[in-house]
C-alpha cells in the first residue's frame, strides 16, 4: 500500500522518530529549565557527589 507515494512503513518510521525527537526536545527543556532555576540546588549535589568520589564519608 502506499499513501501520497511513500511507503507506510516509511511513513511510520518518520512519525515515530518525529515523535522521540520532540521527546527528546522536551525533555532536554525540562532539564534546562531545572539547571537554570536550581543552580545552587546543583552545586550542592555536585558538592556532595565529589565528597563521596573523593571517599570523604562522615
Amino acid at each position: 500500500m502506499y499513501f501520497f507515494g511513500i511507503d507506510i512503513p516509511l511513513v511510520e518510521l518518520l512519525v515515530a522518530m518525529g515523535i522521540i525527537t520532540i521527546i527528546i526536545l522536551f525533555e532536554a527543556i525540562i532539564l534546562l529549565y531545572f539547571i537554570l532555576h536550581h543552580k545552587k540546588d546543583i552545586q550542592y549535589i555536585k558538592q556532595e557527589v565529589t565528597k563521596i568520589s573523593r571517599g570523604h564519608h562522615r
